[in-house]
This record gives structure tokens, C-alpha cells and sequence, in this order.
């Protein structure tokens, strides 16, 4: 079993260089790049209702939670855009590696873990995710946090169950990484003997009853619209699940909403280092058999973590697989410090490793421009598929610079992006729609372009080019 090194870990310059790459490297074009979603823009008019003295206890469903809106608040006393609704993200996501790094300290050397650490913030699928507004981006920093406080002094367990708990009011989903979260805290800790199991056990338990209360309250409010999902649809949805991973892994996911629609130049050769990367560990471990004992547990977590989210899903999508991803780049982050521990000459892999994924990481941004078939970066889809790309903010300049005077109703993700804009300058009478059958007249619609144009609506242009949706005149 791994040995946790009694040295104290005091926050050192390898602290400071993790947050300061992963932190400085994520703010650049953090407002434009990509284009606002419709649900992001979602979260951010709840803060902006928040500051307005609205009570929200729930988030965009009924298994969801405001907790993020609430803490964007502060932000939103100085600014309202879009680069202010995505600064919490960066900000949390950016210590996602100083956490692991601290877990990592515990049982290997500092310049392996840094490596590792610095290894992980570049990973494509956390560094594309971790800039954007989406309860469920905060999720893997969020695991990364609550086991490293089951290394620290025992009363910070309550804290873990306390986040864990808030967690799961977040989104339910969170379910999924709550008991792999805490069976490898136990397994991390320097919990020895029954008694102290038993003991970190309680304080667990006591923070994750406090932190229920606000799920409580939302329970009682809002029905549940979770549904499990029978054993047989589980196993079907586990078996893609591990299809679409590596694709992911790869960088082949078109910045966020798509998984493998799109073939990067660069996920194959990702992924033969990755391979390469822990084989050589694996072989590194045959040293240390004992070694090997922490990884099958994160493996096992991993494992039991997909299963549960497959459990309650529609639909695999690249944000229902956060949590999986999380524990697996942990039981990668574990096995990659130790062999470096033994082999130095490895950080040359794990260089190769870095240097690729960045690589990736433009590509996504590169295929996401030409996707949309304009010249901004941007994203927008309907039911995952990359058939619908909404370029909100030169549509909400296009519709302000035209002096629209008539409301303007539209499908909710392009609604909400236009709000969010519109929030602070009340330029356009804008009304979210699902059903345009039942438009009254003289409103104008914006749709996508592949809309078939409903019976009663009249195809009318604007003085800009807008090539990627329709506008339509009741």
C-alpha cells in the first residue's frame, strides 16, 4: 500500500507555478471564445435575479441547484458579461490541479507530482471544460478538493461530506461520485485502525447531513423528474460510455457539447502516449507490488462512478462523463507519479504528453470556428448533434443595431444567450418560446436555418449577415 510521506506539505513555489499556468492559460478570450451557450446564459440571469432579492432554490430543473449562481454574486456586483460569468469556473477549475498535486505530495516527490499535476490541467477534456459557466464543469475539482481533505486533520472530513452534500443539490448526478468519493478518501487517509475508520466515517456523515438541508428544501418545493433507468438500459448506457472515452482522452469532443463527431488530427497520437504512459507505470509498480493496492481501488470507484451515471441518463454526453473522467485521471495521476518517482527519464513521456494536448486544445477551437460557418468562435447546439451553431453575440448586435421595435421570440438557447446580453441595456423585448405554433402575430421568431418555416410566418432579412439562422415576421 501506498506509504504517505510524514513531511509536511507546506504550500510551496510548485503551489503557486500549478494555479498560475492553469489560472493564466484559461483567462485569454474567456468572454469570446467560445460564443455563449443558451445554458450558461441561463445561470447567469439566475445570479442577476439573485442580486434583484429572488430567493432561487433550485437550478435549471428539478434535479438541480443554484449553488454556483449564488457564489457568481460578487462577481456580478462588478460586471455582468460574459467573461464575469465564466471567471468562477477558471477560478475553481485552476486549483483542480493545485489539489491534486496535494494529494500526490502525500505519497510521491514534489517534482513528480508537480509534473503530474501540470499534466492533468492540460488534459483537453478539463481544460476545455473548466472555462466554461455549467454547474457540472466545477465537478472533478470539486472530487479532487473533497478527497484531498480526508488527508488533512480529521474535523475537515465533516467538510468534505459538507461539499459532497452540496454537491449532490447541484446537480444529482453528483450521487455518482459521492461513495467512490468516500471509500478512497478512507483509502488515502491516515486512517490505520478501525476505530479512526469509524471515527472519519462520523465526521462524514455529520457534514453531509448539514449540507442536505438545502436539498431537502428543494425536494419538497419541486418534484423529481430523475428517472433510473432499467438494469439492461444501465448496461447499454455503460458500454457507450466506454466507447465515447476515448475519444474524449483524445480531444475529439468539438470543444464541449460534441463527443466524437469530429476526427482531431491529434487524439490518436494522445492517446498512444497515454497508453505508453501507463504501461511504463504499470511495469514501474512491478517493483512496488504493494503499490498497486490505491489504484484498483480508484480503478474499482471509477468503474462503480460510470455505472451509476449510466443509471440515470438519457443520453451520453460529454458532461455526464466529468465524473467518470475525474477518478480515472486520478488512478492515472497516481500510477504516472509513482513511476516517475522510480524513473525520471519518464518525464519525457509525460512532457510529450503536455505538449500534444495543447496541441489538441486549439484544434478543438479551430474545428469549433469552422463548424459554425462564420468567422467568430463560437457554439450553440440543439440535442448534443453539431447541426445547430448559434453565434449569439453577433446576433444580439444585429438585432440591436436594426432597432428591432416588435417582441422577439425564440427557442430557449438562443432566447437565453440574447437575455444575458440584453440583461443590463434593455434594447430588445425578447420571449423565450418552445412551441412557435402558438406565436401570436406581429412578433418576429429567430430560429436555425434548417428550420422548415412554419404556416402564417414570412422569411424577412436584417442589415446584417446571418447565415446560420432564420428570421421570420408573423
Amino acid at each position: 500500500m501506498l506509504k504517505m510521506n510524514r513531511k509536511k506539505a507546506d504550500i510551496d513555489y510548485f503551489v503557486l507555478a500549478l494555479f498560475a499556468v492553469s489560472f493564466f492559460s484559461r483567462i485569454f478570450y474567456l468572454g469570446s471564445l467560445p460564443g455563449l451557450h443558451g445554458d450558461e446564459a441561463y445561470f447567469g440571469l439566475n445570479t442577476i435575479k439573485i442580486l434583484s432579492g429572488d430567493l432561487i432554490l433550485n437550478g435549471m430543473n428539478s434535479y438541480t441547484g443554484p449553488l454556483f449562481d449564488y457564489l457568481r454574486v460578487p462577481i456580478f456586483i462588478f460586471s455582468k458579461s460574459v467573461f464575469a460569468l465564466r471567471f468562477l469556473s477558471v477560478l475553481f477549475n485552476s486549483l483542480g490541479p493545485v489539489w491534486l498535486y496535494l494529494i500526490l505530495i502525500k505519497f510521491n516527490k514534489k517534482r513528480s507530482s508537480f509534473i503530474v499535476s501540470l499534466l492533468f490541467s492540460f488534459m483537453p477534456w478539463f481544460f476545455l471544460s473548466s472555462r466554461i459557466a455549467w454547474e457540472v464543469m466545477f465537478f472533478p475539482s470539486l472530487i479532487l478538493f473533497c478527497i484531498y481533505l480526508f488527508t488533512c486533520k480529521r474535523y475537515w472530513i465533516s467538510l468534505s461530506g459538507l461539499i459532497c452534500a452540496f454537491g449532490l443539490w447541484t446537480h444529482a448526478i453528483f450521487a455518482s461520485a459521492t461513495v467512490p468519493i468516500f471509500i478512497l478518501g478512507l483509502a488515502l487517509s491516515k486512517s490505520k485502525k478501525s476505530i479512526d475508520f469509524v471515527k472519519s466515517a462520523s465526521y462524514f456523515a455529520l457534514g453531509f447531513a448539514i449540507g442536505l438541508v438545502p436539498k431537502i428544501l428543494q425536494m419538497t418545493r419541486f418534484e423529481s423528474t430523475v428517472k433510473i433507468n432499467s438494469w439492461d438500459q444501465t448496461i447499454t448506457f455503460f458500454k457507450a460510455s466506454l466507447n465515447f472515452l476515448p475519444q474524449v482522452l483524445g480531444g475529439d469532443i468539438l470543444y464541449l457539447r460534441q463527443v466524437g463527431d469530429i476526427k482531431t488530427p491529434f487524439s490518436t497520437p494522445l492517446l498512444i502516449l497515454l497508453g505508453v504512459a501507463v504501461l511504463l507505470s504499470l511495469l514501474a509498480l512491478l517493483r512496488r507490488p504493494k503499490n498497486i493496492l490505491i489504484p484498483l481501488v480508484i480503478l474499482v470507484m471509477f468503474i462503480l462512478s460510470t455505472l451509476t451515471v449510466s443509471s440515470a441518463v438519457s443520453w451520453i454526453t460529454f458532461r455526464y462523463l466529468l465524473i467518470p473522467l475525474s477518478f480515472l485521471s486520478l488512478f492515472f495521476a497516481i500510477i504516472l507519479a509513482q513511476s516517475l518517482d522510480l524513473y525520471p527519464k519518464y518525464s519525457v513521456v509525460a512532457g510529450a504528453i503536455i505538449l500534444v494536448s495543447i496541441f489538441s486544445i486549439f484544434t478543438n477551437f479551430f474545428l469549433s470556428e469552422k463548424n459554425t460557418t462564420i468567422k467568430k468562435f463560437s457554439y450553440g447546439t440543439i440535442e448534443d448533434t453539431n447541426a445547430h451553431f448559434v453565434d449569439s453575440f453577433t446576433l444580439y448586435k444585429c438585432l440591436t443595431n436594426s432597432k428591432i421595435k416588435t417582441k422577439i421570440i425564440a427557442k430557449p438557447l438562443i432566447a437565453r444567450s440574447l437575455e444575458f446580453y440584453d440583461a443590463t441595456k434593455g434594447k430588445i423585448d425578447i420571449l423565450e418560446i418552445d412551441n412557435i405554433s402558438s406565436t401570436p402575430s406581429g412578433v418576429m421568431y429567430i430560429g436555425y436555418a434548417d428550420e422548415v418555416i412554419p404556416q402564417g410566418f414570412n422569411k424577412t432579412t436584417l442589415d446584417c449577415n446571418l447565415n446560420n439562422f432564420i428570421v421570420l415576421q408573423h
